[in-house]
């Protein structure tokens, strides 16, 4: 007997990457959300459809309510702000280290110029 005091694990359900939607076609009953890549020729204005989803239509509206909060919450805006900043911070850090001769021991290297030792100034707040 399953133990229903524990939501089921995520961890075997198929993950599929997707840059935007790309259709959604409603009904009383049930939706059904597609979501698409962007293709590299940029020969549609379209994405590529990668995965759709189908779903009762009130799951759906309750799925964007739940978005819709979290989104207007000051906490969480306040907490992807922070996070966005160190991570622009890090990105920041990372291209100031010069990668040592260790670190790739197969590529000649030409000696560091003096513009090469300069620091990209940190991102403003």
């Amino acid at each position: 007997m399953a133990n229903s005091k524990r939501p089921p694990s995520h961890a075997n359900a198929p993950i599929f990457y997707a840059d935007q939607p790309a259709g959604m076609a409603f009904s009383p009953q049930v939706t059904r959300l597609t979501f698409g890549i962007e293709d590299d020729d940029e020969s549609s204005d379209f994405p590529r459809p990668v995965v759709s989803v189908v779903m009762p239509t009130d799951a759906v509206i309750t799925m964007v309510r739940d978005i819709m909060e979290v989104l207007e919450n000051d906490r969480f805006k306040d907490d992807m702000i922070k996070k966005t900043a160190q991570m622009a911070q890090s990105f920041a850090d990372g291209l100031q280290r010069e990668v040592s001769e260790t670190m790739v021991p197969a590529v000649a290297r030409k000696p560091a110029s003096p513009a090469s030792k300069k620091r990209l100034p940190k991102p403003s707040k």
